[in-house]
C-alpha cells in the first residue's frame, strides 16, 4: 500500500514542478529586450538678428555674436532636429530674466508648444517667427527651446536675446 500512496504524490509533485517551470519561463522580460533610444539632437539653432548667417558666410564665429530683436518686429527662430524616436513636442519659451517694464511698456513673455509640421517626425526643420509687441520692455530675455520624443527623452537649448527699440 505504501507504493500506491507514493505514486499519486509523485504525480502531484511532478505537476507542481512542471507548472512552476512553465510560469518561471513565461515571466515578463519586457525590460531586457527593450532598446533605449538617445534623446533628440538640436543643431544649427538660429534666433533673432545677428546670430545667424544671412549672407551664406560660415567663416565667422556665431557664438560670439549677440542676438537681438526689435520691439514691434519678430524673432526669427530656426533649428534642425533629429530624433531616433519620433518627435512628440517642441516647446518654445521666451521670458524676461530681470527686465522691468518702463513707462508705456507692458511685461511680455511667450510660450507655445508646436506640433503641426513637427509632431511624429524623426527629422524636422523648425522655422517660426515670433512677434515681439511694440510695448515689450527692452532688455535681455531667456529663450528655452525644448524637444521631446515619443519615448519621453528631452533635450533643451537655452540662450539669451536682447530686445531693443
Amino acid at each position: 500500500m505504501k507504493t500506491t500512496i507514493m505514486k499519486p504524490n509523485l504525480k502531484f509533485l511532478a505537476i507542481v514542478a512542471s507548472v512552476g517551470l512553465i510560469l518561471q519561463s513565461c515571466s515578463s522580460d519586457d525590460d531586457e529586450g527593450a532598446i533605449e533610444l538617445n534623446a533628440p539632437v538640436i543643431t544649427n539653432f538660429e534666433f533673432g538678428e545677428g546670430h545667424h548667417d544671412e549672407d551664406g558666410d560660415d567663416d565667422h564665429d556665431h557664438d560670439s555674436e549677440e542676438a537681438y530683436a526689435f520691439k514691434g518686429s519678430d524673432i526669427h527662430l530656426a533649428a534642425e532636429i533629429a530624433a531616433e524616436a519620433t518627435v512628440s513636442s517642441i516647446t518654445l519659451s521666451i521670458h524676461a530674466d530681470e527686465v522691468t517694464a518702463g513707462e508705456g511698456e507692458v511685461a511680455w513673455d511667450f510660450e507655445e508648444e508646436f506640433l503641426e509640421g513637427y509632431h511624429e517626425e524623426m527629422e524636422a526643420e523648425f522655422h517660426e517667427h515670433i512677434d515681439v509687441p511694440a510695448t515689450a520692455p527692452t532688455g535681455e530675455y531667456h529663450i528655452i527651446f525644448t524637444v521631446e520624443d515619443e519615448d519621453g527623452n528631452t533635450v533643451a537649448y537655452e540662450t539669451h536675446i536682447d530686445v531693443t527699440a
